[in-house]
């Protein structure tokens, strides 16, 4: 998620310099969309981090087929005996 933040960070900060660049040559329109389009990567993001925190909140489980390859691969591990409390989250 940190890269996609960065990564927006430097979209916005792009779209602002353009809007303003473009309603300074005489588009003034560009600024309000520049505007919007940060707008719309804020959401974008705040959306990203209401996901991510409501699977945690909510204990999210993993998918059974999933759940099952994992169980597999910790039984594969030497010292291991058994699993049977094992919690996944996403």
């Amino acid at each position: 998620m940190d890269y996609q933040i960065q990564h927006y960070a430097f979209g916005s900060s792009v779209s602002v310099l353009a809007g303003i660049g473009a309603a300074m040559a005489g588009f003034p329109a560009a600024d309000v969309i520049g505007a919007m389009v940060v707008a719309l990567m804020i959401v974008k993001i705040g959306v990203g981090i209401g996901r991510d925190s409501f699977r945690d909140l909510t204990d999210a489980a993993v998918a059974g087929e999933r759940f099952d390859t994992i169980g597999r691969i910790i039984g594969q591990v030497s010292g291991v005996k058994c699993t049977f409390h094992v919690v996944c989250s996403l």
